[in-house]
């Protein structure tokens, strides 16, 4: 069986945990010229700190196949292509009251044996009370980062039925859970 963590490890788990209760300043992002994603990365400004949201690939056995698959991150340090990006800044100015990590646990069954067994970070919300802002991993292979905003953003997440329907060769089934962790 493949077994594969896609999730925030601990230490940027922390790094979330320590926002909570801090001013959430701005976000810098791609221009939403067609859809409201950010290729790559995001930059968080809190009033004491500034991290960076990334979603980079990287090639790995996934459900039997070599693919390149995004794994996010979040960071203290500016990456070099960060100085290229034409960045739009999204002012926030609230203080941030929770952060929920949404988290996947995928598994694939070839008849009754499992095949694969992945652990992915599905997404952050950040809750300002009144509102609510959203970072969603909505592809495994993509590096686009989806921004939402608004309330109950966690309904607009791709569902974990998108998964489990995939067009699976035959004998294949699937199954996706999803918890969510509170970080206040």
């Amino acid at each position: 069986m493949t077994s594969i963590n896609l999730c925030l490890t601990a230490q940027e788990i922390e790094f979330l945990r320590s926002m909570v209760g801090k001013k959430l300043v701005s976000i810098q992002h791609d221009k939403f010229r067609y859809t409201n994603t950010s290729f790559k990365a995001v930059a968080l400004h809190l009033e004491d700190a500034t991290y960076y949201l990334y979603s980079l690939t990287e090639v790995m056995d996934f459900y039997g196949d070599t693919e390149e698959v995004a794994r996010w991150s979040l960071q203290t340090d500016k990456k070099s292509f960060i100085d290229a990006k034409d960045w739009m800044t999204s002012p926030i100015d609230e203080t941030i009251r929770d952060i929920r990590v949404v988290q996947e646990h995928q598994e694939v069954f070839d008849g009754e044996e499992q095949t694969d067994d992945v652990l992915v970070t599905r997404g952050l919300i950040f809750d300002f009370g009144d509102r609510e802002l959203s970072f969603e991993k909505a592809a495994w292979f993509s590096e686009d980062i989806y921004i939402q905003k608004g309330q109950d953003v966690i309904s607009t997440f791709t569902s974990t039925s998108a998964f489990e329907e995939d067009d699976w060769p035959d004998g294949l089934t699937a199954k996706c859970t999803r918890s969510i962790l509170k970080l206040a």
